[in-house]
């Protein structure tokens, strides 16, 4: 399974970080924004191009995220 979905694990290099709280389409039909809520109740919106799915686990990839 490739697909985010709520409540979905986020981990970043360092390990689990949270989960995702929320996924939105944007204008391109191919892309997606997905808000996750760390564990220290902030929440963070990332692009498509910043993770990558790997079976039930998200993994942030990149550091551009707003």
């Amino acid at each position: 399974m490739n697909e985010v979905y709520v409540g979905m694990v986020v981990r970043d290099a360092h390990g689990p970080i949270g989960s995702v709280a929320d996924v939105a389409p944007t204008s391109a039909a191919d892309q997606q924004q997905v808000v996750i809520r760390r564990h220290d109740g902030t929440t963070q919106t990332l692009s498509s191009d910043a993770y990558t799915v790997h079976g039930d686990t998200l993994y942030i990839t990149a550091t551009s995220a707003t």
